[in-house]
C-alpha cells in the first residue's frame, strides 16, 4: 500500500463522520457533571440505603439525647432505644425506597431484620459503653463511632442479601445494575 488507508484512519479531532460508522468501540458516555454523577449514584441500592441510614441516624441521635438528657437514662440503654426507633424507620424506608421491595410477605423479612438488628444493637451498645463510659468520649461521638463500626457496612450487606434479597422468580425481572447516565440523560436534566 502506498500510504494510509483512508477507510481505516481515525478522525484525530474526534468529529462525527456522517458518511461512515465509527471503526472503534465507543465506551458509554460517562457523567460529566456533578449532577450527572449524583443521578447515576442515586440509581444504585447502596446509595439509597446509605441515605436512609443517614436519616435514621438523625432520628436515632435525637432519641438518644432525649433519653439521656430529658429522661436520665444510662448511655447504653438510651443508645438501644435510639437504635430501636431508628431501625423501625430503617426497615420500612429500605424495604420500599432503597431496595424497592414490594413483597407482600412482611413477617419473614421483619423477623430477619429484627434478628439482625437485635444482634447489632447489643454489639452497638457495648461499643457505646466502651467509648462513652470507659474512654470518656462524648455520647454522640461514641454513638457515631459505634454506628460506623456496626451499622454502616455490615448492616447494609445484611439488608441487601439476607433481609431484602433480589427476587429470583421468573415473574419479576432482577434489578438492573445502575449504569452511568448517557449524555442525553445529562442534557435532559
Amino acid at each position: 500500500m502506498d500510504g494510509p488507508n483512508p477507510e481505516r484512519t481515525v478522525n484525530w479531532m474526534m468529529l462525527p463522520d456522517v458518511d461512515k460508522p465509527p471503526l472503534v468501540n465507543v465506551q458509554p458516555d460517562r457523567p460529566r457533571t456533578l449532577m450527572g454523577w449524583v443521578k447515576w449514584a442515586w440509581r444504585g441500592w447502596a446509595t439509597r440505603t446509605l441515605a436512609v441510614g443517614a436519616v435514621a441516624t438523625a432520628i436515632d441521635v435525637v432519641i438518644l439525647l432525649l433519653c439521656v438528657h430529658a429522661a436520665g437514662l444510662p448511655n447504653p440503654l438510651a443508645a438501644m432505644i435510639g437504635v430501636l426507633v431508628g431501625s423501625t424507620f430503617t426497615f420500612f424506608a429500605n424495604k420500599y425506597f432503597a431496595f424497592r421491595d414490594h413483597n407482600p410477605k412482611l413477617a419473614p423479612q421483619a423477623a430477619k431484620f429484627v434478628a439482625a438488628t437485635g444482634i447489632g444493637m447489643l454489639v452497638h451498645a457495648q461499643f457505646v459503653y466502651l467509648f462513652a463510659d470507659r474512654l470518656g468520649l462524648n455520647v454522640v461521638l461514641a454513638k457515631f463511632g459505634a454506628d460506623i463500626l456496626v451499622f454502616t457496612v455490615g448492616q447494609m450487606l445484611v439488608l441487601r442479601y439476607l433481609v431484602f434479597p433480589r427476587s429470583q422468580s421468573k415473574s419479576e425481572p432482577p434489578e438492573e445494575p445502575a449504569s452511568p447516565p448517557t449524555s442525553t440523560d445529562i442534557a435532559s436534566a
